[in-house]
Formats: structure tokens, C-alpha cells, sequence
């Protein structure tokens, strides 16, 4: 279980997160297939390329983000579009400025 100052951080990232007009959130319960999910959306946006990285270096865990243990790309300065995965679930996904534009 994870500690509360990691909950806190995990808290304060997704509050302070800026997500941009094309960001994709691939997202779904745990066990669901989600992490097959985000490997086939990674493909679609990259016309179907077999790429050498894991899907966990190209498609980062929005969870993890905030863990500085954990070694993933840095989410603020990836190329547009990104590809996000989370188990969070939609009513605490960070949302633009205009959620209006936000299609699920």
C-alpha cells in the first residue's frame, strides 16, 4: 500500500498538471488490458512502428509520475501528442482549462 506522503505527491502532481488539447489518456481498471490497450494506441499514432523501447518508456503510468523511484520519461517534456496511462478513475484525470473539449 502506498504511503501517505506518496499519495500526497501523487495529489499534488495530477492538481498542478497541465494537459494539453491532444493529450490521450488510455484508461481502464486494473487487469482490464489496459496496458494492451496503450500499446495499440501507440501504434495507431506511430503507423505502426515496432519500436525497441518498452511500452512503459512510450506510454508512461500517470500514477507514477510523481514517484521519483521510479524511472519513466519526464511527462511534462514529452513531444505532443502524448499517450497517458492511468487507473485513476475519470472524475480525478487532470482535465484542460477547457473541459469542454475533453472527449471520453
Amino acid at each position: 500500500m502506498p504511503s501517505f506522503a506518496a499519495f500526497e505527491l501523487l495529489c499534488d502532481f495530477i492538481s498542478n498538471f497541465e494537459t494539453r488539447p491532444d493529450d490521450v489518456f488510455v484508461v481502464g481498471f486494473p487487469k482490464s488490458g489496459t496496458t494492451w490497450m496503450q500499446e495499440i494506441v501507440w501504434q495507431i499514432f506511430n503507423d505502426g512502428v515496432v519500436h525497441s523501447e518498452t511500452n512503459f518508456q512510450r506510454v508512461p503510468f500517470l500514477e507514477l509520475a510523481s514517484n521519483p523511484r521510479i524511472p519513466q520519461p519526464d511527462i511534462k517534456t514529452m513531444p505532443s501528442p502524448r499517450i497517458l496511462k492511468t487507473h485513476l478513475p475519470y472524475d480525478v484525470i487532470p482535465k484542460g482549462a477547457n473541459e469542454d473539449t475533453l472527449r471520453s
